[in-house]
């Protein structure tokens, strides 16, 4: 049986801080006197594996039951932030590089949005029909086939680039992919790698918009050798529109193993 927040930090024997980290500073250091304290929680015994690096660490931190700042509440399920402090969503991270100077983070998967995934499918289904297994020239071999489960800008321009070469053919089994090249989504787009970085721009921010919100934190926490790390990054107003196309079009959006990494420089306008 997994315990919960409050009854690791009780077995620890952790007791309160008196701290007055806030999550609008952008970046804090840990007191030195409460790093011990802050390196016992960062990946505690006892916990869920669901459960991040340093999730009960910043829990402790802020929580004003043991000397912070504010009010913190677990969240539940994939598509909901790790905390609500006071009022706003907090993503927590544990990530080797800084969110400040490495951007590109996992924000979990994107299996409930049915329409985007319906659209994505009729797209590398084309594809793996009429494109994939056969060779593209001596050198490379066969083209592999395209799935959900893993991909980036590359692959999902060769498949919009078959869907725009084949839409023409007149066969009523094709209807579904000329349908989903007239998405209002894709209006005025005219290049495959166009419609691929409108369609990953417009998952991220679906996603960036369900599970953060706007307005809201990612927090990055990292027990240094005499000093705790946390950078915070405050998400604004998440749009497709304003987002920086080009970061998307040089991979800024990939898909491991099911799971969405964003690289936030994308939407640093926002920021």
């Amino acid at each position: 049986m997994f315990k919960t927040f409050d009854e690791i930090i009780k077995s620890l024997d952790i007791g309160t801080h008196s701290t007055s980290y806030r999550l609008e500073s952008g970046r804090f250091y840990v007191e030195e006197v409460y790093m011990p304290q802050f390196k016992a929680l960062y990946r505690p015994a006892g916990v869920s594996k669901s459960v991040g690096n340093g999730e009960v660490a910043l829990y402790w931190l802020l929580n004003k039951d043991f000397g912070g700042q504010y009010e913190v509440n677990l969240s539940s399920g994939q598509d909901q932030a790790d905390f609500v402090v006071d009022t706003h969503k907090v993503e927590i991270k544990g990530w080797a590089n800084s969110i400040l100077n490495n951007h590109r983070i996992k924000v979990g998967r994107f299996e409930s949005f049915h329409e985007l995934r319906r659209l994505l499918n009729v797209i590398f289904g084309a594809y793996n029909v009429f494109y994939a297994g056969h060779y593209s020239d001596d050198k490379h071999g066969p083209l592999s086939y395209l799935s959900e489960v893993s991909f980036g800008i590359n692959g999902l321009t060769r498949a919009f680039d078959c869907a725009i070469k084949i839409k023409d053919i007149p066969l009523k089994h094709l209807d579904n992919v000329r349908d989903t090249l007239a998405h209002p989504m894709f209006n005025g787009l005219v290049y495959p790698r166009d419609f691929a970085a409108e369609y990953l721009a417009t998952l991220a921010a679906t996603k960036l918009k369900t599970k953060i919100g706007s307005g809201n934190y990612i927090m990055n926490a990292l027990p240094g050798k005499h000093i705790g790390v946390v950078d915070t990054l405050r998400l604004g107003e998440i749009s497709v529109t304003e987002c920086d196309m080009e970061k998307i079009k040089n991979d800024g959006v990939k898909i491991r193993c099911s799971e969405l990494f964003i690289n936030l420089q994308a939407f640093e306008k926002k920021i």
